[in-house]
């Protein structure tokens, strides 16, 4: 229930602030806040995901902007699990269709 902070990479940072070292993932995918944003903290590669639904009133009414598009992402694994590269490239969509958010049918 909680919504977006006041800086983009606030959110999950204090995800990752609140992991115990050995328990956290090697990669962590965060939605609900349709922001875009990569960050690799604490050894930990994070994607916020994004949207694919344009900026609501409720969330237009709030100031918040909605991150609209999608990640490609490329990930090199060792035989341990654990992470070697990270490539990643964000493909915003910028042409909403309007209302969008009354088509979920």
């Amino acid at each position: 229930w909680d919504g977006t902070a006041y800086a983009l990479s606030y959110k999950t940072q204090k995800m990752l602030d609140a992991m115990q070292g050995g328990e956290k993932p090697n990669l962590l995918a965060v939605g609900h806040y349709h922001k875009a944003e990569y960050l690799f903290y604490r050894n930990v590669h994070c994607f916020q995901t994004g949207t694919l639904q344009a900026q609501t009133p409720f969330i237009r009414g709030r100031g918040i902007a909605a991150h609209m598009g999608g990640w490609i992402v490329e990930v090199d694994v060792e035989n341990d699990g654990s992470i070697r590269c990270v490539k990643q490239q964000f493909i915003p969509f910028y042409k909403a269709i309007k209302d969008d958010y009354k088509n979920w049918r």
